[in-house]
């Protein structure tokens, strides 16, 4: 179960930092309901990469059960080390970063 939802979230994640950066640009001509599911979806872009990190230093990926739930998303990284715990949330946030300098001609 976990792997999916990792999975989906990982790949899924620079649509919506775009989408979310896009609509915090365009805020104040956006209706009520819009305005709602931007921050939600804004909520969900800037913590989604803690929520990973905490969900991984919960389990640890050394563990057979563990490895057998998530470990097809670290296959080739020695789950050993602690550094592995960091790279989805670094990840993540790189992306966010990366959305944030494509749009941001568009805030000048």
């Amino acid at each position: 179960m976990w792997s999916s939802i990792l999975r989906y979230s990982t790949t899924s994640y620079l649509n919506y930092s775009i989408t979310t950066v896009l609509n915090l640009r365009l805020i104040r001509d956006l209706d009520t309901q819009s305005v709602v599911i931007t921050a939600v979806t804004a909520l969900y872009v800037l913590t989604w990469p803690f929520i990973i990190y905490k969900i991984l230093k919960a389990n640890d990926l050394a563990k057979p059960e563990i490895k057998a739930q998530i470990g097809s998303l670290y296959m080739n990284y020695e789950t050993d080390k602690q550094s592995v715990y960091h790279f989805t949330a670094y990840f993540l946030y790189r992306r966010l970063i990366f959305a944030i300098v494509l749009l941001m001609p568009l805030f000048a």
